[in-house]
């Protein structure tokens, strides 16, 4: 996914939880992000020097230079790194930007 601010995310869940989140830096400009964690969130993964601090509940801000890369999970878990497609859901699918319900 690439987002507002010039990052790149990904991120995998697993029974109705956010995993693990992967953010890159495309501008350089710091980051804020609410993974969804069952836990509080920490670096597992990224260049030496980038900083994570909670700045609201389960809101957290790294500092991000242009082209760094940070891993995110929750604390005390083991995530498995994997993306995967998900399933398509027939009742979501919103072809071309029309309401699934249009005459």
């Amino acid at each position: 996914l690439r987002t507002e601010g010039a990052f790149l995310v990904s991120a995998r869940r697993s029974a109705g939880q956010t995993a693990w989140v992967r953010i890159k830096s495309l501008a350089g400009e710091p980051c804020r992000i609410q993974p969804g964690f069952s836990t509080a969130a920490r670096i597992i993964s990224g260049d030496s020097g980038i900083s994570l601090r909670e700045v609201g509940t389960g809101i957290y801000e790294l500092d991000l230079k242009q082209g760094q890369e940070a891993l995110l999970a929750p604390q005390g878990s083991a995530p498995r790194f994997l993306v995967e497609p998900l399933p398509a859901q027939a009742d979501r699918i919103n072809t071309f930007g029309l309401p699934t319900t249009h005459p």
